[in-house]
C-alpha cells in the first residue's frame, strides 16, 4: 500500500517539467483510495497511525518516496511503502522490492562482522589494530594504540576527512586498502578521550575484516550476513547488481522548486556507507539483533556476543547517552534505544532498536529533505507507542549554578585538522550566548534552530522543550574545555579560544579585504603617488598591489568554486587547485613586500603616511597568510 500525500501531488507538477493532468488526477485518486483502505476495519492501529503520520510528513517536507518498517518479537512485521521510488516512471515504493541507499547504517553490518570475528577468536577488540593490517598502518602518534573497541566507539582520535568521501564514477572506487593508505586521517587526540564520529574508522574496521577473513568486504557481507538472513534484495555492491537495479529507488533533490533526479553516488569507503537495502530485508536484520543474533534457522551472532554488542561501552559523560559496539544510544520517551542514522547525498534513513522490548523501527526517504523527516517519524512513532507523557520533562532551573564562562564559540570534535576541509569549521562552529536568568541560547549545536537551555546543576543545563542535556567539561586548570549534548554521544564540541573563533577569523578577513582594496583601488586613483617613482620604490608598490589583487581574486574565486561545499565530498575540483596556486603567488609576493617595507623605512621612500600605509598593506597580507595557513589553504593540503 502506497500513500501519496498532498505535497507530492504538488511536486509532480514540476518534477522533470510539468506532470500531465492525467498523472495529477491519478495521484489524487490513489490518495483517496489509500485513505479508504486505511479506514477499513482490517487496517491495524499501527498501520493506520503510520499512514496518517506519513501523510503529515509528505505535507511538511519535500519528499518523493519512503519506506517504514516496524518489527517486534512475537508480532507480525509491518513494512509499508509511500510515494514513489521513481518519479519519472511513477513507480511506487514496494517495501519488499524497492532498495533504498542506507548510508551509514551500513556500519552496523561492519560492526556485526567484527563481532563475528571476535567470537571466532580471530580478533581481539582491545589489541592494536596494526596487528591485523598488512597494507596500511595507523601512525603511533600517541603512546596508546588504536583498537577495534575504539573504532566501534568512535574514540580512536581521528580527525574527520570529507574530501573524496563520495564519488560519481566507479573509477573512483579503489580497493579499500589503497583508499586508506592514501587517505589515512591524522590522529589528533589520544584514544578514548572523547568521541568524534569517523567514517574512516569504520572503513578501517572493514579492512580488518577483509584481511582477517581473506574475503573482500562485499563477499564477506553477502556470505556471512545477507545470505544467512535471507536478505536477497539487499547488497553492498556499487552499482547494485543488474538483477536489483530496476528496483533501486532514485534519489532526488529540490532545485528551483522542482524535484531533480540525482545520479547514483558511490561510497568509496564501502563498509562505512555503501549498502542498498529494502525495508523488508532490514526487518530481518533488526530481528536478528533483537533476538540476540538469531533469525529463523540462521544465527549470525551468539547470544552473549549480541548482548555484549548492545551494551554501553563508551560515553562522553556518565550522565549522558553513550555508544555500544557501533550502535549509538538515544532516549525516546524514556526508553533506551540503540541504532544508527544513514545519509548519502539524496537518501536519508534511520534504524532504531529497543532491545529491552524487542522493538525496532526503520525509515528511509529518497530525498534530501528526508533528514528532518526521519527524526520526525521516530519521535512520533515512540510517542505513539509509549505515550506523550512517557517521561515528563521537569526543568527545575537553578540560576545560582550558572557559569558565565560557558558562553563562547565551540567546534565539533568531528572536524578536519590537517587538510583544507578544515575550512568547513567556519560554518560548523556553534555559539552559546547568555539568555538572561542564567539561561543559555545555543545556535548550530547539532540541533535545528536556536535552542534555550536552563541551568539545573553545576555545568549542567537542560533544553526547555526536549529535555536534552548540555554538559560542560573543564580542563585541568578549571577552564571550560568542551560541551557535550546528550542526544549526540558520537561527538562533542571543543571550546574555542578567541583567536580560533569564527567571529575573529571573519573579522580578520574583512579588515584584510578593506586594506587590500585601499591599495588595489586607492593607489591607482591617487595617481600622483606613482609620479616620479622608479626603481625599487616602484617595484615595492607594484609588488604589494599585485599581492593584494591576488588575495582578492583568491577570495572571490574560492567562494565561487566552493559555493556548494558538498562538492568537496566528491574530490578536489581542478579549478580549486588553480585557486590555491593564486594564493601561493600572493604569499610569495607578500614575503618580498615585507622585505621592501623594511627597506622603505631605512631609505625613507615616500612620505611617512605613504610608508605607514604600505606597511599596513604588507601586515594585512601577512595576517592573511596566517589565515590561509590556519585553514590549510596554504599549499595543496587535501
Amino acid at each position: 500500500m502506497q500513500s501519496r500525500p498532498p505535497r507530492l501531488r504538488r511536486a509532480l507538477a514540476t518534477a522533470g517539467g510539468r506532470a500531465t493532468t492525467f498523472v495529477r488526477v491519478l495521484v489524487l485518486g490513489l490518495l483517496v483510495l489509500t485513505a479508504s483502505v486505511a479506514a477499513t476495519p482490517e487496517a491495524t492501529t499501527l498501520e493506520a497511525f503510520l499512514d496518517d503520520l506519513m501523510v503529515e510528513q509528505f505535507d511538511a517536507h519535500d519528499l518523493v518516496g519512503a519506506v517504514v518498517t516496524v518489527v517486534e518479537i512475537g508480532q507480525p512485521t509491518v513494512s509499508k511503502g509511500y510515494g514513489y521510488a521513481d518519479l519519472e516512471s511513477l513507480t511506487p515504493v514496494d517495501p519488499e522490492r524497492t532498495l533504498f541507499r542506507i548510508g551509514s547504517i551500513t556500519k552496523l553490518f561492519a560492526w556485526t562482522a567484527v563481532m563475528q570475528l571476535v567470537e571466532q577468536g580471530l580478533v581481539d577488540l582491545h589489541a592494536d589494530v596494526n596487528g591485523y593490517l598488512s597494507t596500511v598502518r595507523v601512525p603511533d602518534t600517541y603512546p596508546a594504540p588504536v583498537t577495534l573497541a575504539h573504532l566501534m566507539a568512535h574514540t580512536a582520535g581521528f580527525e574527520d576527512r570529507s574530501v573524496g568521501l563520495f564519488a560519481r564514477s566507479p573509477v573512483a572506487v579503489r580497493p579499500l586498502a589503497e583508499m586508506l593508505a592514501d587517505g589515512m586521517p591524522a590522529r589528533v587526540r589520544p584514544v578514548g578521550e572523547v568521541a568524534a564520529y569517523s567514517n574512516h574508522g569504520a572503513a578501517l574496521a572493514g579492512l580488518i575484516v577483509e584481511e582477517v577473513s581473506g574475503l573482500a568486504w562485499n563477499d564477506y557481507l553477502e556470505a556471512r550476513i545477507l545470505a544467512p538472513l535471507g536478505m536477497a534484495n539487499s547488497t553492498g555492491e556499487q552499482p547494485v547488481p543488474g538483477a536489483l537495479e530496476p528496483d533501486l529507488a532514485r534519489g532526488y533533490d529540490v532545485v528551483a522548486g522542482s524535484f531533480q533526479r540525482r545520479s547514483f553516488d558511490y561510497s568509496p569507503l564501502a563498509p562505512a556507507g555503501s549498502m542498498s537495502a529494502t525495508g523488508s530485508d532490514l526487518a530481518r536484520f533488526m530481528l536478528a539483533h533483537l533476538q540476540d543474533g538469531a533469525y529463523g534457522d540462521a544465527t549470525i551472532l551468539r547470544t552473549d556476543t549480541a548482548q555484549a554488542m548492545h551494551r554501553t561501552h563508551a560515553t562522553n559523560d556518565p550522565r549522558l547517552s553513550g555508544i555500544a559496539h557501533g550502535f549509538i544510544e538515544q532516549t525516546f520517551q524514556g526508553q533506551r534505544t540503540i541504532g544508527h542514522g544513514g545519509g548519502i547525498v539524496a537518501f536519508n534513513s534511520l534504524m532504531v532498536l529497543v532491545p529491552e522490548h524487542g522493538l525496532g523501527l526503520f525509515v528511509a526517504f529518497n530525498t534530501l529533505a528526508g533528514a528532518a523527516a526521519t527524526v520526525d517519524v521516530a519521535a512520533a512513532f515512540f510517542e505513539h507507542r509509549y505515550g506523550a507523557d512517557g517521561v515528563p520533562v521537569e526543568v527545575l532551573t537553578n540560576p545560582s549554578v550558572h557559569r558565565p564562562d560557558v558562553v563562547g564559540g565551540y567546534r565539533p570534535t568531528r572536524a578536519a585538522h590537517t587538510t583544507l576541509d578544515k575550512l568547513a569549521g567556519l560554518l560548523q562552529a556553534a555559539s552559546i550566548t547568555h539568555a538572561g536568568d542564567g539561561a543559555l541560547l545555543a545556535r548550530n549545536l547539532g540541533l535545528p534552530g536556536a535552542t534555550r537551555w536552563l541551568p539545573v546543576e553545576p555545568l549542567v543545563y537542560r533544553e526547555v522543550e526536549s529535555g536534552d542535556l548540555l554538559v560542560f567539561q573543564e580542563d585541568g586548570n578549571g577552564r571550560i574545555a568542551r560541551a557535550l549534548v546528550g542526544s549526540q554521544p558520537h561527538l562533542a564540541y571543543d571550546a574555542l579560544a578567541w583567536h580560533a573563533s569564527t567571529g575573529f577569523h571573519v573579522g580578520l578577513v574583512a579588515v584584510a579585504v578593506l586594506v587590500f582594496l585601499s591599495a588595489v583601488v586607492g593607489w591607482p586613483l591617487a595617481g600622483r603617488w606613482w609620479r616620479g617613482e622608479t626603481g625599487v620604490a616602484r617595484l615595492a608598490r607594484v609588488t604589494a598591489w599585485t599581492a593584494s589583487t591576488l588575495f582578492l581574486v583568491f577570495l572571490v574565486s574560492l567562494v565561487v568554486v566552493l559555493r556548494d561545499p558538498m562538492e568537496l565530498a566528491f574530490g578536489v575540483p581542478p579549478l580549486l587547485r588553480a585557486v590555491l596556486a593564486i594564493a601561493l603567488a600572493g604569499v610569495a609576493l607578500t614575503l618580498v613586500g615585507a622585505f621592501l617595507a623594511v627597506r622603505s623605512w631605512i631609505r625613507g621612500d615616500w612620505s611617512v603616511v605613504g610608508r605607514v600605509h604600505y606597511s599596513v598593506v604588507v601586515v594585512a597580507g601577512a595576517a592573511f597568510v596566517w589565515f590561509l595557513d590556519h585553514w590549510n589553504l596554504l599549499g595543496f593540503r587535501y
